[in-house]
């Protein structure tokens, strides 16, 4: 009971800005201490953690003095303010030591305890009133700017209650004076930014990732200021880091900021991490204590729940590095598959762009850009049929080849395994974007393999209407296909590209 006690006032802190998961926390850490007790006589006083695990947002608020130093220098700096702020930290701190010290003494007096907790709790409403004061003027409720004090007060009350600022150097300032955290841990929000834009904003100097659009994108750049040169992190969040371009800001900022990283990536069908949430989700840990960036992978793992038991024991994790000229992160896993894109990247200087032909002419292919287990390419359109329209316009894209040859033995990948692995290792998990299919390296096809993919490609689309049924829906009726009947043939087209690709039989 004492260990875990000490654990629990001494080396474990949260933040949350639902004030109701605190509570809850703070009640599974009571029940944790309670079940170590096997005699009602033996209970004790609980300690009270209430400076522990806070209720604030993590993403709005002085993470770091420097910060807030900035905040201050750029206003006239007349009362030494600064030294002030810094010296009520101080004294916070000093009374937070002490209110820990009573918490794991042999006898505890309620009365002293209660005291100091109010010293703790008058002192960091008073530096928290400053530093507040010096936020709300960044986002323009200022009182050199709203010159009547009852009309500032609601502004800045109504702010107030929207952002709910939290500031990290002052909360923990003893665990930022030393550097950060050892190690942060979190499931973060996935939520968009523009979801809740119109509560509270972000200040954009602060994060490099607001491309990504993401409050978790925020949350692990938020890590990155927090955590000392020696931790760690360990986050679940959407696998779309990997490879969605709109994250690129993110991953250049993880790289740039931790040294060591590990990524595990898991899809949603057959099976999902979370039953109910339809997440393609990425474990991403990491480390600050390298000297050189290193990443390691595992593959996207599309898992039956029968595995769930072994999921974890089984992962298999690989070394990586950034794909030139996408600046994404591979999904590898094994030396199979590191093999693979080592092989695909001899090829890159002549991808599927090359051979496109100027928008609207030449040879016409559909893709569906929402895949499961599978992609087609197709030279005909998909049946479809509602009441507003005669065609699927939010699955499939159209691309143009400057000839029916090229567009045949260059088109006909996007059906094949090779394109699927690219796909899941490259991309997002979730869909095909025009640069997955751009950017995918074919080099230049000897003419007997353009002579044979031809031909397969005629065979496979043929094979592809046959084995299709059509569907009705209550509000339209399209043509379902059944690429697993097709096999044999794509089967053969992967090999006629092992061969090109100089794959060897493994």
């Amino acid at each position: 009971y004492f260990i875990l006690k000490s654990i629990i006032i001494n080396n474990l802190y949260g933040v949350d800005i639902m004030e109701e998961a605190t509570e809850i926390c703070k009640l599974r850490l009571f029940l944790k201490l309670v079940a170590q007790i096997g005699r009602f006589a033996d209970i004790e006083p609980l300690p009270d953690i209430d400076f522990n695990i806070r209720a604030g947002n993590t993403l709005v608020g002085f993470a770091t003095y420097a910060e807030a130093e900035r905040a201050v220098s750029s206003k006239l700096d007349f009362d030494n303010t600064l030294e002030r702020i810094k010296r009520k930290a101080q004294d916070v701190e000093r009374s937070f030591a002490s209110f820990r010290a009573m918490q794991t003494a042999i006898k505890i007096d309620p009365e002293d305890m209660a005291a100091m907790k109010a010293q703790v709790y008058e002192q960091l409403t008073d530096l928290n009133a400053i530093l507040d004061g010096y936020l709300a003027a960044e986002y323009g409720i200022d009182r050199n700017n709203i010159k009547v004090e009852d009309a500032y007060a609601r502004e800045f009350a109504r702010w107030k209650q929207t952002h709910q600022p939290f500031h990290w150097f002052v909360e923990f300032y003893g665990i930022m004076q030393r550097g950060g955290f050892d190690v942060i841990i979190g499931n973060p929000p996935y939520v968009e930014y523009s979801k809740v834009r119109n509560t509270y904003k972000i200040q954009s100097e602060q994060y490099r990732s607001e491309s990504a659009s993401n409050l978790y994108a925020f949350c692990i750049e938020r890590s990155t200021v927090l955590i000392n040169s020696s931790g760690r992190i360990g986050m679940i969040i959407p696998a779309g880091l990997l490879g969605l371009d709109e994250a690129v800001d993110l991953r250049e900022t993880m790289i740039h900021r931790l040294d060591t990283h590990w990524f595990s990536t898991f899809a949603i069908r057959p099976s999902k991490l979370f039953d109910g949430v339809d997440q393609r989700l990425c474990i991403h840990i990491a480390s600050a204590s390298g000297t050189e960036t290193i990443m390691f992978t595992t593959t996207y793992h599309h898992w039956y729940a029968e595995e769930r038991p072994a999921l974890f024991a089984l992962l298999q994790y690989y070394p990586t590095e950034i794909y030139p000229g996408l600046n994404r992160i591979p999904q590898v896993g094994s030396v199979e598959a590191a093999g693979v894109l080592a092989k695909l990247r001899l090829q890159q200087d002549m991808c599927i762009q090359h051979y496109y032909a100027p928008k609207h002419t030449g040879f016409l292919m559909h893709y569906h850009r929402s895949p499961r287990y599978w992609i087609r390419g197709m030279d005909f359109e998909q049946y479809f049929k509602s009441q507003t329209r005669e065609r699927s316009i939010h699955h499939f894209r159209d691309i143009y080849f400057r000839s029916e040859a090229e567009g045949k033995s260059i088109g006909i990948t996007l059906n094949t395994s090779l394109f699927f692995f690219w796909f899941i290792s490259i991309g997002n998990g979730r869909n095909i974007t025009g640069t997955d299919v751009e950017e995918f390296p074919v080099g230049i096809l000897s003419q007997s393999s353009c002579k044979e993919l031809i031909s397969l490609f005629d065979t496979l689309m043929k094979d592809y209407k046959q084995n299709s049924v059509i569907r009705v829906r209550q509000d339209c009726a399209f043509q379902e296909f059944r690429p697993s009947r097709s096999k044999p043939i794509i089967d053969e087209i992967d090999r006629v590209l092992a061969r090109h690709y100089g794959f060897t039989d493994e």
